[in-house]
């Protein structure tokens, strides 16, 4: 090669910004020629030579700088999104939140009050079935009062007869006196068939009454989830 030739070997940049904001730079090609032209070495040109290289640095500079605050006030704008989306989520969990213990106070204070209705329907019921007891025993009490009564004095009257019958003189006296005991037994069955079967009404009511009673009791209270 020649001394008058020089060798020139140029290198090209580019930049570019990818979606999220990120500036990055690539090489695109290196040039490499050879000129015949022999610059003048003189101080002035290379005066010259250096203004220039310095004013395209110096312009390459500012469009990086530019390019770098347009990325930065990119991702500001960006975080400054996400604060408001953040801040957003924290006030609706905060709603929520209250939404919740609000309703857990609701369901607790309705449970109470459901709590309560059974507990006095449970003790109306238990005061209900007290008393029924207390009335049937008085009720089956009272036909067995007046058949000890009665019985009494138809015992009373059935020795009575016997003693007749024993003393009797004729065959029909003593007919007619066996005939009156027949009758007097007869009639102290009937009794004492008359009052088990008034307390075992009496019963049988009492156990009704407490079935039905029971059973409104079960419905009226709510399944459990």
């Amino acid at each position: 090669m020649d001394d008058d030739s020089d060798e020139v070997l140029n290198v090209r940049f580019g930049s570019s910004i990818s979606e999220d904001s990120k500036v990055t730079f690539h090489k695109v090609e290196t040039i490499r020629s050879v000129s015949n032209y022999s610059h003048p070495r003189s101080n002035g040109s290379l005066q010259n030579y250096d203004d220039t290289a310095s004013g395209s640095l110096r312009s390459y500079t500012e469009e990086i700088v530019t390019k770098l605050q347009a990325s930065l006030h990119a991702q500001e704008q960006k975080n400054k999104s996400s604060e408001f989306k953040i801040k957003s989520l924290e006030t609706e969990l905060a709603s929520l939140k209250m939404e919740y213990e609000m309703k857990c106070a609701e369901v607790k204070q309705k449970d109470s009050e459901r709590i309560a209705g059974m507990v006095e329907e449970i003790i109306e019921a238990q005061k209900e079935r007290d008393e029924a007891i207390l009335r049937a025993k008085a009720l089956s009490m009272g036909p067995r009062l007046r058949g000890d009564e009665n019985n009494n004095g138809r015992q009373s009257k059935l020795q009575e007869l016997v003693s007749l019958l024993c003393e009797a003189g004729t065959g029909r006296a003593a007919v007619e006196y066996s005939n009156k005991i027949k009758s007097q037994l007869d009639n102290m069955r009937k009794m004492k068939d008359e009052i088990t079967s008034e307390e075992m009404k009496t019963l049988i009511c009492e156990r009704d009454d407490a079935v039905q009673k029971w059973h409104a009791l079960k419905c009226s209270t709510p399944v459990a989830a």
